[in-house]
């Protein structure tokens, strides 16, 4: 049983052909928008976190390669050990070399020559907010005004070195405009920066930094595969305040924002029915694409989301005796994920059948196409059912009472109010134990929770 899902292949003729999401379409856009445009600019690729936007930036690479494009791809999340970010991104452009033509080997050498200077210098603005965040504002102005106390002959000598590293950056951007001509005569050079989202919040800001005064230059093409949110946190983050308009500080860096349409919940998740091999009779195509089309597409679940919920369905049907509902059991694991306290207060049973209820009907109620979705009423059944039989295990099976009144719910604000009594009235018969007792909400939530043993033999 596949627990995660593994990198997927790019073709490199047909980069999109593994693809399930339909996204080629937005890469041609794409590519049309940066091919020809040799002044060069900053794009945004705009995401959340978990929705496909590194799958989709690799096969676009591969792509833009195909139609004559250069490309370098940098992955800042695993290259924010590096401290120095210059040297970093300077080693992408190596990537270049590989045609070994003379006069690019020797363009790219005097890139570095120019870049020397600039190696390892870290601005004292910069430095002073990073020090104010661990000692304070009083002990930061003491400190700073000790470490740069200096003679008239040192302040002259500082000043010279200021205006050589002015200069040096003018011969750096110089020298690398030049190697980018000489790479890509025809077309921009398109640099794909990923995942620096997930950067540390002071590596993030400084490759942006890097890139607005170091790299922007006629020529390349800046791509930033970021989830805009996140990072505005970084940034936040990194100047110790909430009160920073995060978003007007990334305009400073990004010419063109664009945001990846979101894709189609029940394609995908037909995709992952099939390459976890998921076993129809455990959960049938008919029931996910119910959930599907509303559950996940209108909660806006992740692709990654959608995954982990998924794979860890087939987990729960590996401890289960007997078959929960597929829906049930996606909606509780939805629960847990999304609504925490909710789940709490279901697994604890700490909630009557009225207000469990009136809670289920709060999150369901705002959104129309899951009010009417047969499949989502079935699984608040089976809830208020298996929360129902916790609450009164001694009236039920030693009394033969149900003071609960379960069965004499007969109004919801769920639009399929009959279906649910109807629901209600078919699991008295049809959840029982293997020792003929009504199943209860732990048998679920400890499967859930991988608390019950797993069952590897066949069914």
């Amino acid at each position: 049983m596949k627990l995660r899902h593994e990198d997927i292949e790019i073709n490199k003729e047909k980069p999109f052909t593994n693809g399930k999401l339909g996204r080629e379409k937005y890469a041609k856009i794409l590519t049309t928008l940066v091919d020809n445009k040799n002044d060069g600019f900053v794009l945004a690729i705009n995401s959340e976190w978990g929705t496909g936007k590194t799958v989709f930036v690799k096969m676009w690479k591969q792509h833009l390669e195909n139609e004559g494009l250069k490309t370098l791809y940098f992955n800042a999340w695993e290259n924010d050990f590096e401290e120095d970010i210059l040297v970093a991104l300077l080693s992408e452009f190596k990537e270049l070399l590989k045609s070994a033509e003379p006069k690019i080997n020797q363009s790219f050498k005097s890139i570095i020559n120019k870049a020397t200077p600039l190696v390892g210098k870290v601005a004292l603005g910069f430095a002073k907010t990073q020090i104010k965040k661990v000692i304070g504002e009083d002990a930061t102005g003491e400190l700073i005004d000790t470490v740069t106390s200096v003679t008239a002959e040192q302040l002259e000598e500082q000043i010279n070195d200021y205006s050589k590293r002015k200069d040096s950056i003018v011969d750096f951007k110089d020298s690398l405009c030049e190697f980018v001509k000489t790479s890509s005569p025809e077309k921009p050079l398109v640099f794909i920066i990923d995942e620096l989202d997930r950067c540390r919040p002071n590596y993030a800001v400084a490759v942006l930094e890097k890139v607005k005064h170091l790299f922007s230059v006629p020529g390349i093409v800046f791509v930033l595969s970021i989830d805009k949110e996140q990072l505005g946190n970084a940034v936040r983050g990194v100047y110790g305040s909430d009160k920073i308009d995060a978003d007007e500080y990334l305009r400073r860096f990004i010419d063109i924002e664009y945001s990846l349409p979101a894709c189609n919940a029940e394609i995908f998740c037909f995709y992952l029915h099939e390459y976890f091999n998921i076993d129809e009779a455990s959960l049938d195509k008919v029931s996910l694409s119910l959930i599907a089309k509303t559950l996940f597409q209108d909660k806006h679940i992740t692709l990654r989301g959608l995954e982990k919920i998924l794979v860890h369905v087939q987990l729960v049907f590996n401890a289960q005796k007997v078959h929960i509902s597929a829906t049930t059991i996606i909606f509780i694991i939805y629960l847990r994920q999304y609504h925490e306290v909710l789940y709490r207060q279901i697994k604890y049973t700490e909630l009557s059948t009225e207000e469990l209820l009136a809670a289920l009907e709060n999150i369901i109620m705002p959104y129309p196409r899951l009010n009417k979705n047969w499949a989502i009423v079935y699984s608040v059944a089976d809830i208020l059912y298996l929360s129902h039989n916790s609450r009164t295990v001694e009236e039920i099976f030693m009394n033969g009472k149900d003071d609960d009144k379960l069965l004499q719910i007969t109004t919801s604000k769920l639009n399929n109010n009959n279906e649910l009594s109807a629901r209600l009235e078919d699991n008295y018969s049809k959840y029982k134990d293997d020792t003929d007792q009504y199943l209860r909400m732990n048998y679920l939530t400890d499967s859930i929770e991988l608390f019950t043993p797993f069952i590897t033999d066949e069914r």
